[in-house]
Formats: structure tokens, C-alpha cells, sequence
């Protein structure tokens, strides 16, 4: 009877029981097998549709559905643990709710991205945290946490209406988060400088690889990167090395401790990457008028003095 039943399906466990008592009793009370009748089923109006049923899901849950993470291996000595801003490398297989593997990396090369960096689906991204290095894990998405409006060529495969996903996850490797391992992924030639083009072309990955774009639509690559040089680049020799990202963001660091005490605006924390340059305030916070206006600002900024942005 075991298979006959879903373990996330309370609705249809309802109907199933139903047709199993039906057959019982006939079998029982009735003349045996001759006298089982033809079960049709016919539901109460019109069939409930994903969100329906999601929405039954929910309250029965009591709440919102969450990620389920279970470890399945993981080595005695946890020498480097994944957080939100360090990079995991990761093999995965997807299954569907009714068991079916839909997609793995096995075949091919393992995926490489950033923690918290809106990089790939947000259930998975939540379960890999506090993931240890060669950990193998299963990580089960539900429906809201695997969303995602561009999903690049990296997570395109990811159906949209499944209930539940499941991945299977051996995390291969996990880089810590530092400055030098930032600017060295934003340094797309490899020659301990950023310059207009690595930006353009960090961007461009990030965007058809991840579907990891600009909140504003209207940011154009080309005036962000310009501004972004302009920013960071102290010796204006149109390109930054090291020394100049570090110091700037150190220095802005500064600036954004002092506005601690006052009261910030509603948005997110500052990020790292290409996007630093959207906290035109230099408060931590990248509200949502900045982000409004971030296309106009970058562009105006351009016209501005150094001094000045």
C-alpha cells in the first residue's frame, strides 16, 4: 500500500484512501473479487490548480515550506565550511518529486559560483551554507525557494512548477572569501589588473552563465565599468591594480562604520563585486531609490570630478 501513497501530497493521500476503503469493504462485506464495483472518481468542481495545491501544502506545514538538508557524508574534521560570499565548486544530480533524475553535472565539468550573490536558485543557495568541504549532502527545494527569473544557461534545465526538487550535492571544493580571491574573479585576463574590458566581460559571463544581471535593467555594462575604473583607479592609468581596490574599499568601509549609528534607509547590504559601486551613499545599505536611479547616477557620475563620485 506504501507506494500507493505521496509524502507530499495530502489531497491526493485523501482520494487514495478513499478508493482503498471502497475496495475493501466490497471485498469484505460483498462476494469477493465479482463483486468489486467500478470506482470512478469525480472531483468537486474544477481541478485545483499548482498554486492550489502549494497553498494546501503550506497549511498544513503551517507555514511557508523550507528547505530540508540532510548530510549524508561529512568528514570528521570540517577544515573549511562554506558561508554566505565564499565560492563552492559542486557536482549535483536533480530529481523530480516522483523520483525522476532529470539533469547532473557527472558528465560533464562541476559549477563553480558565489554564495549570496544571487548566482543560482535561492533553495540551493541557502542549503549550501554551513556545507564542510567533500561533504556529500541532499538538499530538497520547494517551489518558492526555486524561482528564479533568469536562469542562464547554468540552471535553464530547472523546471518552474515542480513541488518539490531534490538535489543531490558532493561539494568539491569552498574558497573563503577575501579581497584578493574577489578582485582575482572580476580580473578576467589574469594580469593582477581590472581594467573596462574584464569588467564588461566579468558581467557578461555572469549574465548568461548565472542569469546574474544588474537590478536596474537600464545599467548599461559599458558606463558601469567605466564608472567602476573611474572609482577604484587612483593613478588614472585606467586600470586598478590590487593596492587601489583594496584601499578604496577599506577607505569606504570606514565611511560606512561611521553611518552605522544613524538611521539607514530600507534595501540591501553592500556587496562585493561589480555592484559595490551602487551604494552611492556610502552607507552599507543599496536602497531602492539608488537603485532607481542607478542608470542616471552612473552616467551623471561620469561627467562628475573624481573627487566627486
Amino acid at each position: 500500500i506504501a507506494p500507493f501513497f505521496s509524502e507530499k501530497s495530502t489531497v491526493g493521500n485523501k482520494m487514495r484512501l478513499a478508493v482503498l476503503v471502497s475496495v475493501f469493504a466490497s471485498i469484505v462485506y460483498g462476494k469477493g473479487e465479482e463483486s468489486i464495483p467500478v470506482i470512478e472518481i469525480r472531483g468537486e468542481g474544477k481541478p485545483m490548480s499548482s498554486a492550489q495545491i502549494r497553498h494546501l501544502d503550506e497549511q498544513a506545514n503551517g507555514g511557508p515550506l523550507q528547505i530540508k538538508v540532510e548530510r549524508r557524508w561529512k568528514p570528521e574534521n570540517c577544515e573549511r565550511t562554506a558561508e554566505k560570499n565564499d565560492w563552492v565548486t559542486i557536482h549535483y544530480k536533480v530529481y523530480l518529486e516522483d523520483g525522476r533524475k532529470i539533469l547532473t553535472t557527472y558528465d560533464k565539468d562541476p559549477v563553480t559560483f558565489k554564495l549570496a550573490a544571487d548566482m543560482t536558485i535561492q533553495g540551493l543557495d541557502q542549503g549550501l551554507v554551513d556545507s564542510c568541504e567533500t561533504e556529500v549532502m541532499r538538499v530538497t527545494v520547494p517551489w518558492r525557494l526555486s524561482q528564479r527569473e533568469d536562469k542562464g544557461t547554468m540552471w535553464k534545465l530547472i523546471p518552474a512548477e515542480e513541488h518539490w526538487l531534490r538535489f543531490d550535492v558532493e561539494v568539491l571544493t569552498v574558497t573563503k572569501f577575501s579581497l584578493a580571491e574577489q578582485f582575482k574573479a572580476m580580473d578576467k585576463d589574469g594580469n593582477a589588473s581590472i581594467t573596462e574590458n574584464d569588467l564588461i566581460s566579468f558581467a557578461t559571463e555572469i549574465k548568461e552563465k548565472y542569469g546574474k544581471g544588474w537590478k536596474n535593467a537600464d545599467v548599461d555594462n559599458v558606463l558601469a565599468a567605466k564608472y567602476f575604473v573611474r572609482y577604484f583607479d587612483q593613478n588614472n592609468n585606467a586600470a586598478i591594480d590590487f593596492a587601489e581596490f583594496q584601499s578604496t574599499i577599506e577607505k569606504d568601509q570606514k565611511e560606512m562604520e561611521a553611518k552605522k549609528s544613524g538611521k539607514l534607509p530600507k534595501g540591501s547590504k553592500r556587496k562585493h563585486g561589480f555592484e559595490w559601486i551602487l551604494d552611492f551613499d556610502n552607507d552599507g545599505i543599496v536602497s531602492e531609490k539608488e537603485i532607481e536611479e542607478s542608470a542616471d547616477r552612473i552616467e551623471k557620475g561620469l561627467n562628475e570630478k573624481k573627487d566627486e563620485l
